[in-house]
């Protein structure tokens, strides 16, 4: 088999010499030297590599010539990774270098192991890779982003550009209009599309159980830890781990979330060492992330932290024209056996009705038109459509503050609402008007707001309507 290829660009001989004899001796790999950015452009000119090492802080006193490097990699040879070394703790450097299109960085001191492992993932088809990381591969079909309009097809190009590298990457867009298929293709144009994609709901799990969920706990660290449990971050080892509605994090574990990220290690709970972590993460929420930031509820270095790069998912009012392929896809998963179609007017219908839920509510009001029409095909009236203006209605049918009785259900909602944003008010008035509409039919309530019965179900939780009664 023919051996892999590596150039190594560093000024400083003893530093290129240990690396050299790493790769060659520990990993069979073939390696060449650079000691400036002229002679490595020359090196790249005459013969491909597999792979690029540079240092960040070429030439020093003037530094940072390993940037130019790696601009010049990506713009002459995208298809060849780069790896860049840089000082321990200089963040900056290596959140410059993956925008310029770096795929990993590791710090000084080296770290052998460390390398060992981004080079495997830099390199995933080669022998370097490990057979046993292959007993649970995902799935060989990649996710559908359905449509041809500009926006999703923009939206493609940029998740196989970042799916190249192994930066943090948050993707930003409104409820329902697909964040986590977005990035579950990211995870499999990358090149840990073998391994485990590990989703979460950080809004869903308990302020309390929050740190063990993603990083573990030592048996007996807490009363109810009966026995030693890997974290989420460990179960997605070698893979991804997306964080959907990362916002909701309390400020103590973003301050552990920003630490494993920029170490590349976590501390279970009860632990006195840190354990190293190989996972790639993506952050998702439908909130404005830099308002929340400026209004304290999120860390300012976290938010520079894990979005190196960030995606805009659409909105569905953006790309009307997919509704059609939408649809069509829509009705093929849910009833594979049996063909549906449209008339002209309920098309249409559907491509000018406002979406709130997005892709999401529209799924929604595919499956119940399916089940309401009369044989194989759905007319307007087979359609139930939640229009715009009866959201701002629901609100106007509430008691304002000041004339609320001291018996009323939001002075009896027993999760506190203080401090909370605008938007999480706005929802749990929508949700208990909603519930009072359908005679506190939560089915029903979760159809006429338009949003599925899992996210219903997790407001509910979330704003403590169980022990509430209809008003």
């Amino acid at each position: 088999m023919k051996k892999f290829s590596c150039l190594v660009i560093d000024d400083e001989p003893e530093l290129l010499e240990t690396l050299i004899i790493y790769l060659q001796r520990n990993m069979d790999i073939a390696c060449q030297s650079a000691k400036t950015v002229h002679e490595a452009k020359t090196l790249l000119s005459q013969k491909p590599y597999d792979l690029c090492i540079t240092d960040m802080a070429l030439n020093p006193p003037h530094g940072k010539e390993g940037l130019e490097l790696v601009q010049h990699i990506q713009t002459n040879y995208p298809n060849t990774p780069t790896i860049i070394i840089t000082a321990f703790g200089d963040m900056d450097s290596a959140i410059h270098a993956f925008r310029q299109g770096a795929f990993d960085y590791i710090t000084k001191p080296l770290d052998f192991e460390a390398l060992n492992k981004v080079i495997k993932n830099a390199l995933p088809t080669s022998r370097l890779s490990n057979p046993s990381n292959s007993s649970s591969p995902q799935s060989n079909q990649a996710p559908e982003l359905i449509g041809t309009s500009k926006p999703i097809l923009e939206l493609r190009q940029q998740i196989q550009k970042v799916a190249r590298s192994e930066a943090a990457i948050h993707i930003s867009g409104e409820s329902g209009s697909g964040k986590e298929l977005v990035a579950r293709s990211i995870h499999y144009h990358s090149s840990r599309s073998n391994q485990a994609f590990i989703p979460v709901n950080c809004g869903a799990i308990p302020e309390n159980l929050v740190e063990s969920e993603l990083f573990g706990h030592k048996k007996g660290s807490f009363t109810g830890a009966h026995s030693d449990r890997k974290g989420l971050f460990e179960a997605a080892k070698g893979g991804t781990l997306f964080l959907d509605e990362v916002s909701e994090l309390p400020l103590n574990i973003q301050v552990k979330l920003l630490r494993a990220l920029q170490e590349k290690a976590i501390r279970p709970v009860g632990m006195s060492k840190e354990i190293s972590t190989d996972v790639r993460i993506i952050s998702a929420t439908h909130q404005n992330l830099l308002n929340l930031v400026n209004t304290g509820q999120f860390r300012e270095d976290l938010y520079f932290r894990i979005r190196v790069f960030e995606l805009q998912v659409p909105a569905l009012r953006e790309r009307a024209s997919d509704i059609k392929l939408l649809v069509q896809h829509i009705m093929q998963r849910l009833r594979p056996k049996k063909k549906y179609t449209l008339t002209a007017k309920a098309l249409s219908d559907l491509e000018n009705y406002n979406y709130r839920g997005n892709v999401r509510e529209l799924e929604n009001i595919i499956e119940a038109a399916m089940t309401l029409c009369m044989g194989n095909t759905i007319k307007p009236k087979d359609l139930e459509f939640i229009e715009q203006p009866y959201f701002d209605n629901l609100i106007e049918q509430l008691p304002s503050q000041q004339t609320q009785s001291a018996a009323s259900p939001i002075d009896n909602n027993p999760v506190s609402l203080m401090g909370k944003n605008d938007k999480d008010q706005f929802e749990y008035h929508k949700m208990l008007v909603a519930l009072n509409q359908t005679g506190w039919n939560k089915t029903r309530a979760a159809k006429l707001l338009g949003i599925s019965w899992g996210s219903f179900r997790h407001r509910y939780d979330k704003y403590g309507l169980e022990t509430m009664k209809p008003f």
